[in-house]
């Protein structure tokens, strides 16, 4: 329950921090959407019994939803679909180390 909240705390901060303090220097709107690259590393590192990597998609989603000008529903949506291609597509990758972490890091 501790690691749920504290993971809540984490992508609204996240948020908060990259709609108010980086779009001041992006201005052009080239900006990288660092919660949604946070919501794929969590999927991919979180462990099969573990619901850790949904509630990281769910809150950063529903974050980014709020703070953002699109209709709302928007990125929990396009989360949801990633974590749900990630889980089926993580044990292809799990077979090799190298692949995984290149993927990751593209």
């Amino acid at each position: 329950m501790v690691k749920e909240i504290s993971l809540i705390l984490f992508f609204y901060f996240l948020t908060l921090f990259q709609n108010s303090f980086l779009s001041h220097y992006f201005k052009d709107g080239n900006l990288v959407n660092i919660v949604l690259v946070f919501m794929v590393i969590f999927s991919f590192l979180q462990k099969k019994e573990s619901r850790l990597g949904l509630v990281a998609i769910l809150s950063g989603g529903i974050f980014l939803d709020i703070f953002s000008s699109y209709f709302f529903g928007l990125f929990t949506v396009i989360g949801l679909g990633l974590f749900f291609l990630i889980k089926k597509l993580k044990p292809f990758l799990d077979s090799n180390k190298v692949v995984s972490f290149s993927l990751i890091s593209l």
